[in-house]
């Protein structure tokens, strides 16, 4: 039985370590790839913003300015979801080993679930309906919230 325990317990602090190192290092690595998406996009707005004020003729056309931005937009949109599931991944893991530590703040569950990332369904096919109406703020912790959700 001790051994087991010892087992156990060295590997809960492996996946803990692996764990920690999985929302550092990857966590890390896509917040900067998310301001550099933030910092091309800006730049591709200000040109397009530059060239309709100018109504310069550009090798640069319009329509290819709007096809960059909604690329880079796109990317951006791709990497929030990586980071999303790259930190409900390392919640759940928490979570199972008894280690995660609940922050609770004001949430606007209402907001939460008619803008989630990725949901593109117009009104009429989700709507939230509940009594009272418009759903209270609510004490909880976000993070878990949206895991669950």
């Amino acid at each position: 039985a001790e051994k087991r325990f010892v087992f156990e317990t060295t590997a809960r602090q492996k996946d803990a370590e692996a764990n920690r190192f999985t929302r550092h290092e990857v966590k890390n690595g896509l917040l900067a790839a998310i301001e550099i998406c933030g910092n091309i996009r800006e730049q591709f707005s200000e040109d397009f913003n530059l060239l309709q004020k100018e109504n310069e003729v550009s090798l640069v056309t319009e329509q290819s300015l709007k096809t960059r931005v909604e690329h880079i937009s796109e990317l951006d949109r791709t990497l929030h979801e990586v980071l999303d599931i790259v930190l409900a991944e390392t919640m759940a893991r928490d979570v199972i080993h008894e280690m995660y530590v609940p922050r609770m703040e004001r949430v606007d569950v209402n907001y939460i679930l008619t803008h989630t990332r990725g949901f593109t369904a117009s009104h009429k096919q989700f709507s939230v309906v509940c009594n009272p109406s418009p759903l209270p703020i609510l004490l909880l912790d976000q993070g878990l919230f949206k895991c669950i959700h």
